[in-house]
């Protein structure tokens, strides 16, 4: 469980698909990042067509139309050579380019299931911006809840985190009364199976 994340934070987490581990989805999922990067289109195409179908619901959250829209820094790859953003920059809609807001901190750690904001340095100002942070596969949420807690802090005014995919394991769905019932468990960390 992802220990001290703000409440108004967790409300604002929408994940767009759930990936069975294991199963072919997850395994996209991981394999796009060095293998496959042509998978990248795949899930740029899942990104626009799910913003586009939430748009209303996502800026309601945003109090307005997102300022910009970026993607969950990576430790071992700089911005530019992410294959989620290099995917995304390939839509036609130019609104939908990611820009870089935030960057891991150099030598910075951050432990398995911590929320730590800190661990993340603005690359740019970014005050007042409506943020629409991506990221590919939500395992924990740690990074990816880090993450928009630094854009808060670093001054946006607010912030929507949009998973690709949460990743459940296959023996924590064992029935399909237990799948449909993970399925309406609110998007709270402390609910999510491990």
């Amino acid at each position: 469980m992802v220990a001290h994340v703000p409440e108004t934070l967790l409300a604002r987490v929408i994940p767009m698909t759930t990936a069975l581990n294991p199963s072919a989805w997850y395994s996209r999922l991981v394999a796009y990042k060095g293998a496959r990067p042509e998978y990248s289109l795949i899930l740029a195409a899942l990104v626009y067509t799910y913003v586009v179908a939430q748009r209303s619901r996502i800026e309601s959250l945003l109090g307005g139309s997102w300022s910009a829209i970026t993607v969950v820094p990576s430790r071992r790859r700089a911005f530019d050579e992410q294959q989620l953003a290099i995917g995304i920059r390939k839509l036609p809609d130019s609104a939908f380019h990611p820009v870089e807001r935030l960057r891991f901190r150099s030598n910075a750690a951050l432990p398995r299931q911590t929320y730590e904001p800190s661990v993340f340095e603005p690359v740019q100002s970014f005050d007042g911006e409506r943020l629409l942070l991506i990221e590919d596969l939500w395992v924990s949420g740690a990074t990816s809840l880090s993450a928009a807690g630094a854009l808060l802090a670093g001054g946006a005014s607010s912030a929507v985190l949009l998973p690709l995919a949460r990743m459940v394991r296959d023996d924590d769905l064992w029935t399909p009364d237990k799948y449909l019932e993970e399925m309406k468990v609110r998007y709270d960390p402390a609910h999510w199976p491990r």
